[in-house]
């Protein structure tokens, strides 16, 4: 069962763990014009021409859940270089497992410490689970932080000579110690 599902603001998707059933639930999350312009705001982008995120969320074994999800995005952000627009995809899959909070002991699950390292695991108290806070993160997390455009490159320009003298800090406590 795949259908869109539509947020406004930060996305606030909470599904309750008895609605997921031995299938899963799986849906499409899509950004009307609102809302892209929400997230031009809150991120500091230029333009947000498009998202998708595509998420499944299944039972595991042990009242375990796994969210994988993939997003993909077009969104324009100004280069850290040159300020000039810079068109960027966005291509991030990632997954979560959600554990009861009681699982959170490596005496009770050793499999902490040795299958789940890599792993990204949130515990949870409740009988429910907010999925849209995971993607919010994760699309934060895979947003370029300094875009450039391509072939842009950082040239310093030292407009000091070699031949300057540098100012010496101890040159006035010198002037002192002739004085003497």
């Amino acid at each position: 069962m795949s259908f869109t599902e539509n947020f406004l603001g930060p996305i606030n998707i909470v599904i309750p763990i008895k609605d997921i059933g031995d299938s899963g639930i799986e849906r499409i999350l899509e950004l009307d014009e609102a809302q892209k312009t929400f997230f031009i705001k809150e991120l500091d982008l230029s333009a947000f021409d498009a998202f998708e995120c595509h998420w499944q969320l299944k039972a595991l074994h042990k009242n375990r859940y796994c969210l994988t999800a993939e997003i993909n995005a077009d969104i324009t952000q100004l280069s850290a270089l040159s300020l000039e627009p810079v068109k960027c995809k966005i291509n991030e899959s990632f997954k979560t497992e959600f554990w009861p909070s009681n699982q959170n002991d490596p005496d009770k699950s050793p499999e902490l410490e040795i299958d789940y390292v890599d792993e990204i695991i949130e515990f949870y108290e409740k009988e429910e689970f907010n999925i849209g806070q995971i993607i919010y993160e994760n699309f934060m997390i895979a947003i370029e932080q300094f875009p450039k455009k391509e072939g842009e490159v950082f040239e310093w320009e030292n407009n000091e000579t070699a031949d300057e003298e540098k100012p010496n800090p101890f040159a006035a406590l010198k002037v002192l110690k002739n004085k003497d």
